[in-house]
């Protein structure tokens, strides 16, 4: 039987092509893309939008179906050449012994499975009991043995471990140490990780645990997925008055160097010295001004730069950090090293927290600025 025929007479089965698997007992008969599609409806537009390498959003804020406000994808089946990139990094081979943080539908748990074949073993950890218990009921109409649990996957799974890999499906922000205590010298685990600076955007790493209990591994791509519920962070209330209270002054910074952009690689790169800022931009009477925020232990420290072309660079700073000066410092770093794409940097973890190096582990290193825990 022909892939064509497999998927009903409706254009090329991407998942089935490239995974080797077809992601379709995985997607619920009714989702949104763009608009309602329903099986019962419309079978064909249903199949074609299965079969396409395109995400397919499975859930919405959480499952609260009558939440306020603006509408937000809290899972999904994610595009396949995505997914086969991730599963490639893995490197997962027969008999392994694979931890993947994120259930989500199950499909990619069956990826996994298909992989290690009958000697190896797939633990997959759901923090949403409501999606544990669907992908179980996937996994098991199409007769796949996963041991799919509900729990924090950042936490792993010890019961099963040690682990030869771990997956995760979900974007994050710090390296939970239980992974790395989990995880067998050599294992791989893969992720895509970021900053709080560019929320929407990631970069995959397949870090390698070494034997003095670290792992370290280059960035690749850029991809965007769904962070862990418990590293999601909200875009904050500033102080009120905080710029009537601001330390104002003007650097001889260009805007040619501070202007890194809010989308790309300048401004992920530039997030990787600043791994816990929030940040925006607005553009207002030919002007452009950066707010940046950061909510630290020492207290709330706030900052705005803003620049245009042949005109000072002014700076606004609240709070005990100085922002504005660390944002410039960054871009000037940026520039000076020649815009180095995020394929010159990777992340180093071990029990006590995680940095960001460029070059190699072992130096020249990123902006100045310690190891996040």
């Amino acid at each position: 039987m022909t892939s064509k025929e497999q998927v009903g007479g409706v254009g090329e089965n991407i998942s089935l092509a490239l995974l080797g698997r077809d992601r379709a007992p995985f997607i619920p008969a009714v989702f949104h893309d763009d608009v309602l599609v329903d099986r019962a409806v419309d079978a064909e537009r249903w199949r074609a939008a299965v079969n396409a390498d395109a995400v397919i959003v499975t859930q919405w804020n959480d499952g609260v179906e009558d939440a306020a406000g603006e509408r937000v994808a809290t899972c999904s089946c994610s595009m396949p050449t995505t997914v086969r990139k991730m599963v490639d990094a893995l490197d997962v081979r027969e008999g392994h012994r694979v931890l993947e943080v994120g259930t989500g539908t199950g499909y990619t748990a069956a990826l996994l499975r298909d992989r290690v074949g009958p000697t190896g073993h797939v633990v997959s950890v759901e923090v949403d009991e409501g999606l544990a218990r669907i992908a179980r009921e996937n996994l098991a109409a199409v007769g796949v043995d996963v041991q799919a649990v509900s729990g924090d996957g950042l936490d792993g799974y010890a019961e099963g471990g040690p682990y030869d890999r771990v997956f995760v499906t979900c974007g994050i922000r710090t390296v939970p140490a239980a992974w790395l205590s989990q995880a067998v010298t050599g294992a791989r685990i893969v992720m895509p990780w970021g900053t709080q600076f560019m929320p929407s955007h990631d970069v995959l790493v397949a870090l390698v645990k070494a034997a003095d209990g670290s792992a370290s591994g280059r960035f690749a791509e850029g991809l965007s997925y769904m962070k862990a519920r418990s590293q999601r962070t909200a875009w904050p209330t500033f102080p009120e008055g905080w710029i009537a209270a601001a330390r104002s002054g003007e650097s001889d910074v260009p805007a040619s160097t501070v202007d890194i952009g809010s989308v790309g690689f300048m401004p992920l790169v530039v997030g990787f010295a600043l791994p816990d800022v929030m940040t925006t931009v607005l553009e207002n009477d030919g002007s452009t001004t950066r707010y940046l925020y950061r909510n630290g232990s020492d207290g709330e420290s706030c900052a705005a730069v803003t620049y245009a072309d042949g005109s000072p660079t002014a700076t606004y700073t609240y709070g005990p950090d100085d922002l504005a000066g660390k944002f410039i410092a960054a871009a000037e770093w940026f520039r000076d090293h020649g815009r180095p794409e995020p394929e010159g940097f990777g992340l180093t973890v071990t029990p006590d927290g995680q940095r960001v190096w460029f070059g190699t582990p072992y130096g020249p290193t990123s902006p100045k600025r310690p190891a996040a825990g």
